[in-house]
């Protein structure tokens, strides 16, 4: 977008009378070509903003709900009695490590609920309500598993680059736009420096936001790690 600011510069100093006569075709704000492109830009930006905030909520929405229903699983698994005590012990091991999972970004972590839920498949209930328990806490196990995997999918990088290449074209074609327009000065280098600079921070936010594990914008552990305190006491 600066390049095209910097173009839209040469070519003004190169086609001075040529761009006096063609601003009409040119256009400025929401006239013209110029105005027909901010038009289509500022569509698909705030579409691929409005997604990758969707997406953001979405993966902290699952890291939560999981938090939640892990702790609903201890406290399950304490109720059922002492002979559920191993399964509960390794469910507290399975949660620090997705705690380490979320931390890191990666799925570099063993995942230890397979084994947890083997563990929870084997008990023995002598009573109705161990067999209620158990079942519970199956489906319980089944669901943050499944909120494990939707979390690294959902958190891979969804917008393709061809879009985003066309993109970055349309604006910095509307950049060279303005310059061609614009007078040789501080403040209108300025203005479009800071305009530029915006779009592109408009852009970033869609590449961060797609990619809540990582970068500077990242989901909140927090839930976790409150619910990691309160287990296995």
């Amino acid at each position: 977008m600066c390049g095209g600011i910097a173009l839209g510069f040469s070519l003004r100093a190169a086609l001075k009378e040529t761009v006096h006569d063609a601003k009409e075709i040119l256009g400025n704000g929401d006239s013209g070509v110029a105005g027909l492109v901010v038009l289509l830009s500022a569509l698909v930006l705030g579409l691929l903003v409005a997604s990758a905030t969707d997406t953001f909520k979405d993966v902290s929405t699952d890291v939560a709900e999981s938090a939640a229903k892990v702790s609903l699983s201890e406290q399950l698994l304490k109720d059922y009695g002492p002979e559920a005590d191993p399964a509960r012990r390794g469910l507290c091991d399975a949660f620090a490590g997705r705690l380490e999972e979320l931390r890191n970004g990666t799925k570099t972590v063993v995942p230890k609920l397979p084994a947890v839920a083997r563990q929870i498949h084997a008990l023995s209930p002598q009573n109705p309500g161990q067999a209620a328990i158990q079942t519970r806490v199956e489906n319980l196990i089944d669901e943050v598993r499944l909120a494990r995997r939707n979390v690294f999918v959902e958190s891979d990088p969804q917008v393709p680059s061809l879009l985003m290449g066309v993109l970055i074209f349309w604006l910095s074609a509307v950049f060279t736009a303005f310059a061609l327009q614009a007078p040789r000065s501080g403040l209108a280098v300025c203005t479009l420096l800071v305009g530029a600079i915006s779009a592109a921070a408009a852009i970033y936010l869609v590449e961060d936001l797609n990619g809540p594990l990582d970068g500077l914008i990242v989901i909140s552990t927090d839930p976790l790690e409150r619910t990691l305190a309160t287990m296995c006491r």
